[in-house]
């Protein structure tokens, strides 16, 4: 059975994270990029409401996770690895799932 997946982040999810989530809920998922803002439980229930996900992937602080958690959906974290390029800049790449 087809696992729904909303992936709930500004930037699309790459090769190395849609590979982790299949190795972790099987080849046959669905993936759906939503990069809307949230803040609240309501805006967090109407994207649950209008895509009707199985799991839900953020890349969010710990500290939202009381609030992802609170609408009854698995919830998975991607963990970024951050690293410096030569000019000082900030990259970020993705790591693994956590959940």
């Amino acid at each position: 059975m087809t696992k729904r997946i909303v992936h709930l982040t500004r930037h699309p999810a790459g090769a190395e994270e849609v590979a982790d989530l299949q190795l972790i809920y099987g080849a046959d998922v669905e993936i759906v990029e939503v990069p809307d803002h949230w803040e609240t439980r309501e805006e967090l229930q109407r994207i649950v409401n209008e895509h009707q996900p199985d799991v839900l992937s953020v890349v969010a602080g710990i500290d939202q996770y009381p609030l992802l958690t609170s609408l009854g959906i698995e919830v998975i974290r991607a963990k970024m690895a951050r690293s410096l390029d030569g000019t000082g800049m900030v990259s970020r790449q993705f790591a693994y799932h956590e959940r």
